[in-house]
């Protein structure tokens, strides 16, 4: 199991909603993992300068696309604090994951 699963595991038993039919659970897990990851790329690329964009913008046009793990690397070296700002968009995302979880579950309670 990837970290990204791991974590995405964590914040939806943290949320209440780890405890459904793993068929289920299985495709939302995924899905969630995905929208970590995009979280993760639009935080990176918001935080980089013009010069750096152009050259992000080149090396995404490479064919095949690079992997996750190579846009990584390339904006790694790029930004300031890099693992300071990927633990703060993992936070907003659990932050958001959560609450949101957490309210329609009330509602759905409440109905």
């Amino acid at each position: 199991m990837d970290t990204l699963e791991q974590y995405v595991e964590d914040i939806m038993k943290e949320a209440g909603t780890w405890d459904m039919d793993p068929a289920l659970r299985a495709p939302l897990v995924q899905n969630l993992v995905v929208q970590v990851e995009r979280r993760l790329g639009l935080a990176a690329v918001a935080a980089l300068d013009e010069k750096d964009m152009e050259a992000f913008d080149q090396f995404m046009a490479q064919k095949p696309t690079p992997s996750p793990d190579k846009v990584i690397e390339f904006v790694q070296g790029r930004i300031e604090d890099f693992e300071q700002m990927m633990a703060s968009a993992l936070m907003e995302f659990r932050n958001e994951f959560v609450e949101g979880a957490k309210r329609l579950m009330a509602e759905a309670q409440s109905a």
